[in-house]
């Protein structure tokens, strides 16, 4: 299950690197190279269990030594989904349904006439 969760947050991360949006809530958004460096952060819980398993595997000899890998994983899971959030959270753009956003990802305000 934790794998799961690891997986789904690197899948978020390579869909955020691709395109340049990180979907946080309805209507909030973070565009550019900030919503680059969340996917990026998103994707670290899978690099970090995959690399500190290794070691303990490693280590230990193969002698199941990683019977609490576990819980570390999953607090690295949460820990970075939080992050993810409490970084983008005032880094996102709040819109209107429908609304078209610019190109670039900027606000700007409306144009008067």
């Amino acid at each position: 299950m934790i794998f799961g969760i690891e997986v789904g947050m690197f899948l978020v991360g390579v869909y955020t690197l691709a395109m340049g949006r990180l979907n946080l809530w309805t209507g909030r958004n973070v565009y550019g190279r900030p919503a680059r460096l969340l996917g990026l952060l998103a994707m670290a819980p899978l690099v970090f269990a995959l690399s500190v398993g290794v070691a303990i595997g490693v280590v230990s000899g193969g002698q199941g030594a990683g019977e609490t890998l576990w819980i570390l994983e999953l607090a690295v899971a949460i820990a970075a989904m939080a992050l993810v959030y409490v970084i983008g959270w005032p880094l996102s753009q709040s819109h209107a349904p429908g609304g078209a956003r610019p190109k670039d990802g900027l606000r700007r305000p409306p144009m008067r006439r």
